[in-house]
């Protein structure tokens, strides 16, 4: 699988979209009705956070980046979410982002 997009950057423990990312998810949103993918949005956090934190984290991340998707007019069917924390492949995030993968 291959990034949708550039990774949506957060700061801190913050899961709330800005401006920036709704633009990015609006564009997505409109190239989808095109070829209709699916989407697997993956959330990550830094390791300084403990385990079941960052999971919550980041899996909240992944899902508020889903809602903006379905409001932008993309169907729930073609969304998957999952929280990574920082439990990744050594080649993965390390960082606060949500990384949409086109499958």
């Amino acid at each position: 699988m291959k990034p949708a997009c550039p990774a949506l950057e957060f700061r801190g423990t913050n899961y709330a979209l800005n401006g920036a990312h709704k633009k990015q998810l609006l564009q997505m949103a409109e190239s989808w009705k095109e070829t209709k993918p699916r989407y697997l949005i993956a959330g990550y956090t830094p390791p300084d956070l403990p385990d079941d934190y960052a999971r919550a984290l980041s899996e909240r991340r992944a899902q508020a980046v889903r809602q903006n998707l379905i409001e932008a007019g993309v169907e729930a069917s073609h969304l998957q979410t999952v929280g990574f924390g920082h439990d990744s492949a050594p080649s993965g995030p390390t960082t606060s982002v949500v990384v949409i993968y086109k499958q």
